[in-house]
C-alpha cells in the first residue's frame, strides 16, 4: 500500500498556525470557531476559485467528506453539512479536519511511501491536529474542564478529551 507524505510539520507549527489563522479573522477569542460560515462566506473570499460541494451521501459513501486542494475544492455529504449547521461537534471536526489538508496538503500527489509514514509527515495526523488546534485553542480553554470544551468549543466529548489532555501534557 502506498501512503501519501505530507511535508514534515510538528504539533507546535500547526498550533501556531491554527492560532495565527484564528487571529487573521478576527477569532481569537472566540470559542466556537464559526466553521461553516468560515467555509462558506469566506474562503470563495481568501481563494476565489474555491467550491464547496454539498452531495448527497450516495455521492459519498464511504466518507464524510474529501477536499481537493489542487482544484480549490471541498466536496461534503449533506447529512454532515445539515450536522455542522446544527454546531454537531463530530461534523465540525469533520469540516475542520477538510480546511486542514485544504492548507496543508495541495502537493501531496508527488510525495509516496511505501511504509505509514511517521506523525510528523502524515497528512491526516496533520489534518486532525489542524482541526483540534483551531477548534479548541489553548488560549481560551486552558482553564476550562473536558465538558466546558466540549459545549463552548461545540465539538465531541471525545475531541475535548484528546485536547484536554494533550494541552496539559504541554503544560507540564
Amino acid at each position: 500500500m502506498a501512503y501519501k507524505l505530507a511535508r514534515p510539520k510538528s504539533r507546535n507549527e500547526i498550533k501556531t498556525f491554527a492560532n495565527k489563522f484564528r487571529k487573521i479573522f478576527g477569532l481569537n477569542k472566540e470559542a466556537r470557531f464559526p466553521i461553516i460560515e468560515f467555509i462558506e462566506w469566506l474562503m470563495p473570499q481568501i481563494d476565489e476559485k474555491f467550491d464547496l460541494e454539498i452531495v448527497e451521501v450516495s455521492e459519498l459513501p464511504y466518507t464524510y467528506a474529501v477536499t481537493y486542494p489542487d482544484e480549490s475544492r471541498m466536496v461534503i455529504r449533506r447529512d454532515v453539512y445539515d450536522d455542522v449547521c446544527e454546531d454537531q461537534g463530530r461534523a465540525r471536526f469533520t469540516v475542520a479536519h477538510e480546511l486542514g489538508h485544504y492548507w496543508y496538503h495541495g502537493d501531496l500527489g508527488f510525495a509516496r511511501s511505501e511504509e505509514r509514514p511517521e506523525a510528523y509527515r502524515d497528512p491526516e495526523w496533520q489534518a486532525n491536529v489542524f482541526a483540534a488546534e483551531l477548534l479548541i485553542p489553548f488560549e481560551l480553554t486552558k482553564d476550562m474542564s473536558v465538558d466546558e470544551i466540549a459545549e463552548k468549543c461545540k465539538v465531541s466529548k471525545q475531541c475535548a478529551e484528546i485536547q484536554y489532555k494533550e494541552n496539559h501534557k504541554r503544560k507540564r
